[in-house]
């Protein structure tokens, strides 16, 4: 058992090689074996045939020279003697050394054995043979002591059983005992030789298969080297080809004429989802459509077409608006046989579009700045000295002089005065280009300053003012007084919807941007008021959009804070969090060395 654990071990161990040696020696042993030992069987047949027809043709002959055809016949065993001797003169040489005469009916007539004679001896086997007319012989090994006669010891003795015919009657049977001493000899000579022969020949056959798997086994190793080397250099190359086509930043889908995807590359597959897998037409799995668009080649049916052009809005699962453009081309395949194929190049025109937006609206705005800083100069004045006028009359030593409904009214006035100054003031400022130079500002102290200013309105309100900054130090690069407006209208804002007993909190933290990009300044303001409408947040910055109704709201505090931001390299936003309330988020560039004017 361990022994054949061993051997499964070592053969587990060896290489294909080294295997198939291992079996094509055993297997070549064996077949050289049994070859050798069917090839020396077959030999030794007729080689023992040939002897014993050499043999049956001596003993015609000698029949026929000197014996007479009484011999098949029992006649009297004194006369024995006289017959050894004729049968000495007829069949003795020096390889026989017994003779048996048998009649027609088996009987033995004559033998050195005088115990056989009158034995009838039809039964054996090779006698049937014979009387058949086909000379028989067997080699064996005798019995010793076998007859009185016997001449010396022999290994093996050929017995030979020859019928004798005269006038196509058979007579009888001779049987002959010899040593063929020569025969035996060259039979051991010719099975040496088989043997060695078909072994040379085997371990030739051996050694020429093992060559040949060996430069088999090479010439494989050499294919799957080449074929690794191959397989390496296409998946580098198609890598290679994978980073540029994501280089450009588009989106590649390949379909088929019935519009199934059959490849995207990774920038389709992250916009689109398709990851899991691409089953689907492209405009059902990318646009949501139940149908090709008209302008698609593959719904023209016109393959002719080099390009073809078209647009999709789609909405993603967080709810913004993306656009895309898709330019399709064919695609023929390589073999004329196989059906057309189209590539499809999809751009993210989304970026695109709102910079469109943004430069028509920024022409409007410039339009409308430039219409409204001369309306504001024709109104400014005369209201001014409309305002001057009233607080005036409403001063402490004339307010006795009034009845009670025209101090009413006054009053009234004063605050419709004050509101129209607001405005005016907020128009002009949005209408002009600010002058004021950027330094460095520690909005700390501004949002401080802003909260004391405040501070009346916060207790009334009974609103809890909360301040967080994780870099107080930090300075941004801009404008006090127009950072201070900002802020001022931002916490104003909030306390307008924030509820009694709320709470307005005021966040200050630096964050590192990526890409090797500076550092900015993070400014955040959240209520714990109702929060946004999703229709109100794409207007929040447009100017005179508000939702103050008649409190006095002139809707363009966003807007002139979105200016000023924006004019110092900043960005703001507005959205809900994710508990109750809004928040406002203002990022600023950090306060550099050399600050840019």
């Amino acid at each position: 058992m361990q022994l054949v654990q061993t051997i499964r071990r070592r053969l587990a161990a060896m290489g294909h090689v080294e295997k198939f040696s291992a079996t094509a020696l055993v297997v070549t042993l064996a077949l050289a074996a049994v070859f050798a030992t069917v090839t020396e069987s077959v030999v030794y047949r007729m080689a023992e045939q040939a002897e014993t027809e050499r043999t049956a043709a001596i003993i015609r002959h000698r029949y026929e020279h000197t014996l007479r055809p009484e011999i098949f016949a029992l006649g009297d065993p004194v006369s024995s003697e006289s017959l050894r001797a004729s049968l000495n003169r007829a069949f003795i040489l020096d390889d026989i050394f017994r003779v048996k005469i048998y009649a027609a009916s088996g009987m033995v007539t004559w033998s050195d054995e005088a115990r056989l004679i009158g034995k009838d001896l039809s039964t054996n086997e090779l006698f049937q043979v014979a009387v058949q007319g086909h000379p028989v012989s067997k080699i064996e090994a005798p019995h010793r002591h076998e007859h009185e006669f016997e001449k010396g010891t022999h290994e093996k003795v050929m017995e030979t059983y020859v019928p004798i015919f005269a006038r196509g009657k058979l007579l009888g049977v001779i049987e002959t005992y010899r040593y063929p001493e020569d025969f035996f000899r060259r039979s051991a000579t010719a099975g040496w030789i088989i043997w060695a022969g078909i072994l040379v020949a085997g371990a030739i056959l051996y050694g020429i298969m093992v060559g040949v798997v060996r430069r088999i086994n090479t010439y494989q190793r050499g294919l799957e080297k080449a074929l690794r080397y191959s397989r390496d250099s296409l998946a580098r190359e198609k890598t290679r080809l994978e980073n540029i086509v994501n280089a450009i930043g588009a989106g590649l889908v390949l379909v088929d004429q019935r519009g199934n995807i059959l490849w995207s590359n990774d920038i389709a597959t992250r916009w689109f989802g398709l990851a899991e897998d691409r089953e689907g037409t492209c405009y059902g799995r990318l646009w949501g459509a139940s149908a090709p668009c008209p302008s698609c080649i593959r719904a023209c049916g016109d393959a002719q077409d080099k390009l073809r052009y078209c647009e999709h809005r789609v909405v993603d699962e967080n709810g913004r608006e993306r656009h895309y453009e898709v330019i399709t081309t064919t695609n023929p395949a390589l073999d004329p046989a196989e059906p057309m194929r189209f590539l499809e190049l999809v751009l993210d025109v989304t970026e695109a579009k709102q910079a469109q937006k943004r430069l028509q609206l920024a022409d409007k705005s410039a339009l409308i700045a430039q219409l409204l800083g001369g309306l504001t100069e024709q109104i400014n004045t005369p209201v001014s000295i409309l305002l001057t006028t009233v607080t005036r009359h409403l001063g402490e030593p004339l307010r006795s002089r009034y009845e009670k409904d025209l101090l009413h009214d006054l009053e009234l006035m004063e605050r419709q005065c004050q509101r129209i100054d607001f405005a005016l003031r907020s128009l002009l400022s949005f209408s002009q280009s600010a002058a004021e130079a950027r330094v460095a500002v520690s909005l700390s102290e501004v949002v401080s300053k802003a909260a004391t200013l405040l501070s009346p309105r916060i207790a009334r309100n009974a609103v809890e003012l909360q301040t967080s900054a994780s870099a107080p130090a930090a300075l941004a690069e801009g404008a006090p007084n127009d950072l201070l407006q900002v802020v001022l209208n931002l916490l104003d804002n909030a306390l307008d919807v924030t509820p009694s007993g709320g709470k307005i909190e005021v966040g200050l933290v630096i964050e590192p941007k990526h890409n090797g990009a500076p550092e900015e300044i993070v400014l955040t303001v959240s209520d714990t008021g109702p929060g946004l409408e999703p229709e109100v947040l794409p207007k929040l910055f447009q100017p005179f959009f508000t939702t103050k109704g008649d409190r006095a709201g002139s809707g363009l505090g966003l807007a002139v804070s979105q200016r000023i931001i924006e004019s110092m390299g900043g960005s703001i936003r507005a959205f809900n969090k994710d508990t109750l309330g809004a928040c406002f988020e203002v990022r600023l560039p950090v306060f550099r060395d050399a600050p840019t004017n």
